[in-house]
């Protein structure tokens, strides 16, 4: 096989090379979805000179499979509006139902399909839709896609000589999430009658039904609604692709890379027996077929815009084959591990966790054969190398990199590990950060081969939870020409690639997203300051997306008693009088249970309050507005709010945040469908500061009249940071567009 990897990359000796600009076994992105036959539509919507529009309004969507079917709209009220910035920042037509907004792509022969037929759809729902809504194709009476028992999940359906045949599906997989960009993906194999359905990569139902075709009508095709126009699609549709046969499970992949490339939507890909899919191997040496029935697991998703995998839960891994190359990887003279990564840890106490390594690749039986990278031990950030080697004596060596070298959540770097064998024990490792050595080690074990040993990456109950860019093994040490080789090639890719901004000054670091991260009874903070491992209380709070990878996964508080607390905060004595809070957040509503606020985050040593993120209640004057609140240093109360163009907006995802410095004031930005407000207040107030204090999500803590237990939120919130620095404009905005994806923005 072809070695897809960079030319620029030292490929002498490569034994083994995992890149997520590849992705999985099998797939290999089309360059555009005409090269795979059969292919009868194609709407575009990130191609502006296939979209008709007029002050926005879209009167032809049109093919660009060369067939002309263009989906067209001539009535004014009902024509959807063209948007150049929806999913992943490309373009897409928003549909909106209560205006009864649909594209009519008509009739003609080659989208008579009467046996096999493929469908994708790129899309996004807009909040709760009903399951009437969520109809982006229809053809009348001939085929469709639409909900059938859920709101958000998506079947296909076929209509034959006596009846639309959809019926009696049982319970699904998988569900698009409301507000959550998806690739949907549903065919029909006309030959088995077997109809199957993808979220994002992932089988979502897979049924066979009596023989029969589809019924050939002279009914239109539509797009946003149904034929007869009884209901109609809510949300943004980017792309909508149809082929007139049942494509193999190879061909729809490659389709599916193309439109997560595209559209910067994860591919969230899961192990079955008759479709056996994981990490390739992109070198000719290694097994890419080790897999097996027999093991459970779910395998990482890969993000192909970004060129990573992500990997949030430990039971995600994949066991390979070990060929011989790996098992003997030091019969060279020595061996190279090099990774890019951005690692995220967790406490060993968090739900579902099983230790305190989380591991890369593994190719060891412990202190007996084989090597192994892991991150972990007391310090989260380090890197982590062992060998072993039997030699009729149980020995290993291992060595890790300095704590003042480690990375923190978010944080990407290019690692490198060498290891030069010598004479007997005199061989020598070395670890290096981003081409610069951190730490050597002399007189290390040779690691002794084994080849029963089998080779995991990602984990094996102990997995490595963050971001991963590539992994690559060498059967030899690379020199130091060769080792700056590879980093000049790879640096400028890694610095590309999407992340947080400053992670080192983030002192609070929730995200439920983070599976890890996200228990039942605490949220854990993934912050990389002293007692990070110390989570979250959660109170009366329901978890919305614990099992379901298409969610954006969040904590739902009910305005009542609702309250997640007792995260012991940064010692902000030693701050700069500088701080930045940030929040993602779906507000139900702006009535306050008491008071006039409706706390975000707030900051209290648990008798006075510190400085707090609000929203402003119904009851209060600018009404759903962001408000911040700072107690100066002899504990006098100044409150600020905005005058009302920093809103949040109900029942959709908003990025809030509130950036302050002493004695010069307030800076609030807030990203939702209406743009960026931003809006800015000076003060002469120095900010109190107490080492003793913590946070707490929800609720108000630490008014020195109010008390404890008001002014609580009632809705979601997904994500909270807080920074012991100002961000810059140009830094909140990179926050926002890391993010923005997960929200449908």
């Amino acid at each position: 096989m072809s070695q897809n990897y960079s030319p620029e990359t030292v490929t002498k000796d490569l034994v083994m090379c995992i890149d997520g600009t590849q992705g999985f076994k099998g797939y290999n992105a089309v360059r555009k979805p005409t090269k795979i036959g059969g292919c009868v539509l194609w709407l575009d919507g990130d191609d502006p000179s296939s979209i008709v529009h007029s002050g926005n309004a879209v009167s032809s969507w049109n093919d660009k499979s060369n067939n002309g079917n263009n989906a067209t709209q001539s009535t004014a009220s009902k024509k959807p509006t063209y948007s150049s910035s929806e999913l992943g920042g490309k373009g897409g037509l928003v549909f909106d139902s209560s205006a009864s907004q649909t594209l009519n792509a008509g009739d003609s022969s080659s989208i008579d399909v009467t046996g096999s037929i493929t469908i994708f759809v790129v899309q996004r729902l807009a909040g709760d839709a009903p399951a009437a809504t969520f109809v982006p194709v229809h053809k009348d009476v001939q085929f469709s896609i639409r909900a059938v028992t859920t709101a958000t999940t998506p079947v296909i359906q076929w209509a034959d000589s006596t009846q639309w045949s959809y019926a009696n599906f049982g319970s699904y997989n998988a569900a698009v999430g409301a507000s959550h960009p998806s690739i949907i993906a549903c065919k029909r194999d006309g030959g088995t009658s077997t109809v199957s359905g993808f979220i994002n990569g992932a089988r979502s139902y897979n049924k066979t039904f009596g023989s029969g075709g589809i019924t050939a009508t002279a009914n239109n095709l539509y797009i946003g609604s149904y034929a007869d126009n009884s209901s109609f699609y809510d949300g943004c549709i980017s792309e909508v692709i149809i082929y007139n046969r049942s494509l193999s499970d190879s061909e729809r992949q490659q389709v599916e890379f193309y439109l997560s490339k595209k559209w910067d939507i994860p591919l969230l890909v899961s192990y079955n027996a008759s479709s056996q899919r994981w990490p390739l191997d992109l070198t000719s040496n290694a097994n890419n077929s080790g897999a097996s029935s027999t093991h459970t697991w779910t395998s990482p998703s890969v993000n192909a815009a970004r060129g990573i995998f992500r990997q949030n839960n430990s039971d995600r891994y994949v066991i390979y084959t070990t060929p011989a190359a790996i098992s003997n990887i030091a019969a060279k003279g020595g061996f190279t591990i090099e990774w890019a990564a951005a690692a995220i840890y967790h406490d060993t106490s968090q739900a579902g966790a099983s230790g305190t390594n989380y591991n890369v690749v593994n190719n060891e039986s412990y202190q007996n054969d084989g090597f192994i990278l892991r991150y972990g031990g007391s310090n989260w950030g380090q890197p982590y190398v062992r060998v072993n080697h039997a030699g009729g004596t149980t020995t290993s060596s291992g060595g890790r990199v300095p704590a003042a070298d480690n990375t923190v959540a978010g944080e990407w770097a290019h690692w490198c590990f060498t290891f030069l064998n010598g004479s007997g024990q005199n061989s020598i490792a070395t670890f290096y950060k981003n081409n610069v050595e951190v730490e050597q080690f002399t007189n290390w074990e040779v690691p002794e081969a084994d080849a029963t040993n089998s080779l995991s990456f990602l984990g094996t109950g102990q997995g490595f939870c963050g971001e991963l860019a590539f992994l690559r093994l060498y059967q030899k040490a690379l020199t130091s020409k060769e080792r700056q080789t590879n980093y000049l090639a790879m640096s400028e890719r890694i610095n590309s690639i999407p992340k947080i901004a400053r992670p080192r000054d983030v002192q609070l670091y929730l995200d439920a997203n983070q599976y890890k991260n996200f228990g039942a009874s605490t949220w854990f903070d993934m912050a990389a300051r002293a007692g990070n491992s110390v989570g979250g209380t959660v109170a009366a709070v329901s978890r919305v997306g614990a099992a379901d990878y298409n969610w954006p996964k969040c904590y739902s508080f009910d305005g009542t008693d609702s309250v997640i607390t007792n995260w012991t905060a940064y010692d902000y004595d030693d701050s700069a009088g500088e701080f930045t809070m940030c929040a993602w957040i779906n507000p139900d509503n702006f009535t306050a249970n008491s008071g006039t606020y409706l706390a975000i985050l707030n900051r209290s040593d648990g008798t006075t309050h510190l400085h707090s993120l609000y929203l402003a209640s119904s009851t209060g004057s600018y009404t759903g507005s962001m408000a911040s609140w700072i107690f100066n240093t002899a504990g006098a109360q100044s409150s600020f709010s905005s005058v009302g163009n920093c809103i949040p907006n109900l029942g959709e995802w908003n990025f809030c945040v509130w950036r302050w410095k002493d004695a010069v004031g307030y800076t609030w930005d807030l990203f939702n469908s209406d743009g960026h407000a931003n809006y800015t207040q000076s003060s002469s107030v120095i900010s109190k500061k107490d080492s003793t204090s913590q946070y707490t999500i929800g609720e108000w803590r630490g008014h020195p009249t109010s008390g404890n237990g008001g002014y609580r939120y009632e809705g979601d919130i997904a994500n909270v940071m807080e920074y012991n620095v100002k961000l810059t404009d140009s830094e909140v905005l990179q926050n926002y567009n890391y993010f923005k994806n997960r929200f449908g923005k």
